[in-house]
């Protein structure tokens, strides 16, 4: 019970450190997209230790079952997922969807013509939808 209270703590520690980052004197309120990106991976750790707490407490341990090629691809799964979830952050904390909003092309090219951040995320991004949706 103490994790999930120290969990939230840094949680909301980690939203407080990103919402100041787009405070400054800027006249463009955006946040940081590094800053962004912990937050949304934190507050799905959090949601995922929830819920990993919540069938401790409901399923009896003699009813655990282990399924090591099964466990080995979950990871593979969640491995890929994450990064997917990190570089959708980005495209939201840069606000890349603007730059190149064309699926599934970049602006009419199938390999980003122009090596600048925000299509290099953009592409990154739609090149992890393609491998996840397969």
């Amino acid at each position: 019970m103490l994790i999930l209270f120290l969990l939230g703590a840094l949680q909301g520690l980690a939203g407080w450190i990103m919402v100041q980052s787009g405070l400054g004197d800027s006249e463009a309120l955006y946040v940081n997209h590094f800053r962004l990106a912990i937050h949304f991976i934190l507050a799905l750790g959090l949601l995922c230790y929830v819920f990993w707490f919540a069938l401790m407490l409901l399923i009896p341990e003699n009813h655990f079952t282990i399924n090591k090629p099964l466990r080995r691809f979950t990871a593979w799964l969640i491995a890929v997922l994450l990064l997917q979830l990190i570089y959708g952050a980005f495209m939201a904390g840069l606000k890349a969807a603007t730059v190149a909003p064309t699926w599934p092309t970049i602006n009419g090219y199938w390999w980003p013509q122009i090596f600048i951040r925000l299509v290099v995320v953009n592409f990154g991004v739609y090149l992890f939808l393609l491998i996840t949706r397969w």
